[in-house]
């Protein structure tokens, strides 16, 4: 099982996988955001991504960081195509999401207050990857 919050996995991966991780160490994702927990999520780290899959990033955001989180995003990727940020009104921990473009790739972070650890970025992606393991032993 990858190490989720470690992103030099994809190198190992298929061709995606490893413009996935160009992409984010050109970017400096990790350095940048390492005050917040980041971990790639959705189809490209799970090898089951279709051509129009994006990179997204979670990152956890403590309470009284949401702004200097908006500010860090804004500051380094700003500049990028079709840079925006987002705030969701969903109850307590409201997401917020940063989505820009680079060039043959869009991606995502999104930040919010981590739920229990049952039910964390990286459980969710464990569970994933077991469920998606084993529906390709069985066919589907």
């Amino acid at each position: 099982m990858p190490d989720w919050k470690n992103p030099q996995y994809l190198l190992a991966g298929n061709a995606r996988q490893q413009r996935a991780y160009t992409i984010l160490h050109d970017l400096a994702v990790w350095s940048v955001l390492q005050g917040f927990d980041p971990m790639l999520a959705g189809t490209v780290p799970l090898d089951i991504d279709l051509a129009d899959s994006d990179l997204d990033i979670i990152c956890e955001v403590k309470p009284g960081a949401w702004l200097p989180f908006k500010s860090l995003l804004a500051q380094h990727y700003g500049h990028l195509p079709e840079f925006r940020l987002a705030e969701f009104s969903v109850g307590a921990g409201s997401p917020l999401s940063a989505a820009f473009a680079r060039p043959g790739w869009p991606w995502k972070c999104l930040g919010r207050i981590c739920p229990p650890p049952s039910k964390t970025p990286c459980g969710i992606c464990w569970w994933n990857t077991l469920f998606c393991r084993l529906a390709a032993r069985r066919g589907g």
